[in-house]
């Protein structure tokens, strides 16, 4: 007389059998891997890595620039609406060479510089780390 345990087995290696995924006495499919390192990798050489480092950090920087030139031509544009009232006669390429004593005094306030460093809030950067965040964006 088959026990309650043992009508459980039989009736779940039945299933085992006729389930593709299950857990018979088959052989475990290799998953391409063995000790964390799969088989199709390749070794990624110091000049590589010296490569994509270089690489990202001119896209970074390109990136930057794009951003500091386009939030200084909209520093401009607003200088030039609230000192001249209208668009009508701003150039953006006459607004860029205007580095006047007001202008620049205007633009301080826009500073995204300063503004990145703050907005962190307050945190334990020296004034050498502030100064170097700032030397390296520039």
């Amino acid at each position: 007389m088959p026990t309650k345990h043992s009508k459980w087995s039989a009736s779940s290696k039945k299933s085992e059998k006729g389930v593709k995924g299950g857990f018979g006495n088959r052989k475990r499919e290799s998953r391409g891997r063995r000790n964390g390192v799969t088989k199709g990798a390749q070794l990624v050489s110091q000049e590589d890595v010296a490569v994509e480092r270089t690489t990202m950090l001119l896209e970074r920087q390109a990136e930057l620039d794009r951003i500091m030139d386009k939030h200084d031509a909209m520093v401009r544009e607003v200088f030039h609406l609230e000192k001249f009232v209208t668009l009508i006669e701003y150039d953006p390429t006459v607004a860029k060479q205007d580095n006047s004593i007001v202008f620049q005094e205007y633009k301080s306030n826009y500073d995204l510089l300063e503004k990145a460093s703050t907005s962190a809030g307050p945190s334990r950067a020296t004034r050498r780390a502030h100064i170097e965040r700032v030397q390296s964006l520039t």
